[in-house]
């Protein structure tokens, strides 16, 4: 008999404090943004003492006042296991150094350990300073303010991503990145380096455990100071690595090849290299331009581990020595480096960059895919123009696809086209899982790795302005766009994601599930910088 005090769902009361900390704790961790765990840990004490550590485990110090504004809970915790906690850093803190602002500017100010500033008047500019009421934009930090930033960071034992952004680096940059034991990927991007006279002459970093670098240079800064920062780069244990490719560190790289024991970069896997945009690349009847290109091919012949490749901007057709790149599997390049990286190799995953308004010919480009057409797994295409055509040699040549993703600019694909879709093309890639025909509604984060424009906003619009309802039939109501893909999995049984435009995609868990939008995590701010 059923009980009469039998209660609905609704009303049953779920008693917190039975529930095991080990929960609790993985509950805190999920949480991706920091303001929201604290709001959360700040309801009791009990909360607070259990997801105080998940809330210091990603730390971001990215102006001096983040910095002096939380001095007080690490002068209270410092010294025991909360410096255990952290496990990534992003430091966006300048040093002022001379060299950092060479005259008076009333939007600089340099801020002290205390957490008070001023604006540093230039001697001869003193008498300047009087009745002057502008706010400062920018702050630095003084010596003994980033010396406290160094010596609190150093204490972080288990620290394994450490992040330099948009920021002066002071001299003693080298000797702060060897203090931490367990460290695995650092990033310095967009930085300004220290000064190669002033810096340590004689760097070497045989004992750095890093296996990820990120170098990204910003332009304008001295081409030397950048070059000698690439000593990095031979740290023995480097397993990917994201570079400039300029002179500098051409002649760099060419100079190490097959250099170590066991040699320099023989054991790296991943490697991302962002040349000169198109008209910045030298002409031919300059010695610099074949200096990019041959120390590029000694480079790439001694990477003889490697398996992704990611070339960012201009690359014009070269051939690459016999036998580099044996174990290649994923490249990702504009489509003048294509044939050339990928000829005679086992790349299974291919993305082509279209380099401005350029537009693919159908009947010549993929035909000499052919010889990867049979392996290919995934291939993503950037168009300026959408172009339906592109959809006959793709569903043709390459049978074996598990993952398609078409961008474009300009125009999208009508209702007719997407209605059409499964019988006429994914009918022919019975293996597709995963499908992308999207307008990207950014292109910030591509613009910043092809100009290295330190200055641009993160928020970079494409270059014709689109209006949330110009997106095409992808982006109608729900039930609409349902509508639209439900017919493709008759064709294609193992399409479990379609993706039409940028912040959401539509999934299913298996063939006969039902589908589901969701909303797609924006990309990381400091540590995916890539499109």
């Amino acid at each position: 008999m059923p009980s009469d005090n039998h209660q609905l769902p609704s009303e049953i009361q779920l008693d917190y404090q039975s529930l095991p900390q080990e929960l609790w704790i993985a509950v805190f961790e999920a949480m991706e943004r920091p303001t929201d765990l604290l709001a959360v840990i700040n309801v009791c004490r009990a909360f607070r003492s259990l997801g105080i550590r998940s809330l210091y485990r990603n730390l971001q110090w990215l102006t001096p006042f983040d910095f002096t504004g939380n001095k007080s809970f690490w002068n209270s915790h410092g010294g025991g296991t909360m410096n255990e906690v952290p496990t990534s850093l992003t430091i966006g803190i300048s040093y002022a150094s001379a060299n950092s602002f060479g005259r008076f500017d009333p939007t600089i100010a340099v801020v002290d350990a205390d957490g008070s500033w001023c604006v540093p008047p230039a001697p001869r500019l003193a008498e300047n300073m009087e009745g002057h009421t502008h706010s400062p934009q920018v702050f630095f930090a003084s010596l003994p303010l980033y010396s406290a930033i160094s010596d609190l960071a150093s204490s972080f034992v288990n620290l394994q991503e450490l992040v330099f952004h948009q920021a002066f680096l002071p001299d003693t940059i080298y000797q702060t990145i060897r203090n931490f034991p367990k460290l695995e990927s650092l990033s310095i991007q967009y930085c300004t380096m220290p000064s190669r006279g002033n810096a340590e002459r004689n760097s070497t970093f045989d004992t750095l455990p890093i296996t990820h670098l990120t170098l990204w240079r910003t332009r304008g800064d001295m081409e030397r100071n950048y070059s000698h920062m690439l000593a990095i780069s031979c740290a023995p244990n480097i397993r990917g690595m994201r570079v400039d490719w300029t002179t500098g560190s051409a002649s760099f790289f060419a100079s190490h090849c097959g250099h170590g024991n066991p040699p320099h970069f023989s054991f790296l896997e991943s490697l991302e290299l962002r040349m000169p945009p198109g008209k910045s690349w030298p002409s031919t009847a300059i010695p610099a331009h074949n200096v990019l290109l041959h120390s590029l091919k000694q480079f790439l012949a001694s990477c003889l581990s490697l398996k992704k490749l990611t070339i960012w901007n201009h690359l014009p057709y070269f051939e690459l020595e016999h036998g580099s790149l044996p174990q290649l599997t994923h490249y990702a390049g504009p489509i003048t480096s294509v044939f050339p990286m990928i000829s005679g190799r086992p790349v299974e995953h291919l993305e082509v960059f279209i380099e401005g308004k350029e537009l693919i010919d159908n009947t010549k480009f993929f035909p000499r895919l052919g010889d990867v057409g049979p392996q290919l797994k995934s291939l993503s295409i950037m168009l300026y123009r959408w172009d339906s055509e592109v959809l006959y040699p793709i569903t043709q040549l390459f049978p074996e696809l598990r993952k398609l993703c078409i961008q474009y600019e300009i125009g999208y694909p009508s209702e007719y086209t997407l209605l059409s879709l499964g019988p006429q093309f994914l009918s022919r890639l019975p293996h597709l899982e995963v499908l992308h025909l999207l307008r990207p509604a950014s292109a910030a984060f591509a613009f910043l790795l092809r100009s290295g424009d330190t200055q641009t906003t993160f928020q970079r619009q494409p270059s014709t302005p689109i209006p949330d309802s110009d997106l095409g039939p992808g982006d109608g109501p729900d039930v609409e766009v349902r509508e639209l893909i439900l017919p493709w999995t008759k064709t294609c049984r193992r399409l479990t994601e379609v993706q039409f435009v940028p912040n959401f995609v539509w999934k299913r868990a298996f063939d006969g599930d039902e589908w589901c939008k969701r909303s797609i995590t924006p990309p990381d701010r400091f540590r995916d910088l890539v499109p």
